[in-house]
């Protein structure tokens, strides 16, 4: 999966330099620090995360679009995911005596493959250019090597979001720093994605450079 949805950026790598001489079409790298927001019972299991990714801009004039993919990884908090497992015990087995220091937890972390088409709004020809982005793509989530044991016996733990690609709409904000031949830019963005039942979200804050 994330093979091929790489696969347009690539391929857009390879076209760059023809489309160098004319201005229409640059590149760049950027790094994302991010929050998310997964339904529960797990979402006080996660917070923040760090990732990066390329992006690939076609001046339009009237606009830009944007294409961007990019990979965000998300750690777990054990003690959390202990006690939230506890909890679901004792809700379906009230008479069990157990405790969560009995239960001990390991892996769980999520990561967040996403590819976006972007139309960016802002000014040209200026140092220091504000601009709005709104965006849609697909967003590829999952949680690997969750292991789980109660007093050292594993225990077989099922989850919703194992190589799940949904639908992901954005809409944020940023700011171009004009450097010549290269730009850098912060950008803040909240971004839906369309997951069963109720809706995940993160929200990335990006810093990037652009050539």
């Amino acid at each position: 999966m994330k093979r091929l949805t790489l696969v347009p950026l690539l391929a857009l790598a390879s076209l760059s330099p023809a489309f160098s001489g004319t201005g229409s079409l640059s590149y760049g790298i950027h790094g994302n620090y991010a929050s998310i927001n997964v339904p529960e019972p797990l979402k006080s299991a996660y917070a923040s995360g760090f990732g990066g990714g390329l992006h690939f801009d076609i001046d339009l004039k009237l606009a830009t679009i944007r294409l961007n993919g990019d990979y965000v990884s998300f750690g777990a908090d054990h003690g959390v995911y202990a006690e939230l497992l506890y909890s679901s015990a004792q809700a379906d087995n009230p008479d069990m005596v157990i405790s969560a220091s009995d239960i001990a937890v390991d892996g769980g972390r999520i990561s967040l493959l996403t590819f976006g088409v972007n139309a960016k709004f802002n000014i040209h020809n200026v140092k220091v250019s504000p601009y709005g982005i709104l965006g849609a793509g697909t967003a590829t989530i999952n949680i690997a090597d969750l292991s789980v044991s109660y007093q050292g016996a594993p225990i077989s733990i099922q989850t919703d979001f194992t190589n799940k690609t949904k639908f992901m709409a954005s809409v944020g904000a940023g700011i171009d720093f004009s450097l010549g031949a290269i730009a850098l830019f912060v950008e803040a963005r909240q971004a839906w994605i369309f997951t069963g039942g109720e809706t995940s979200s993160y929200i990335p804050l990006t810093l990037g450079v652009t050539f």
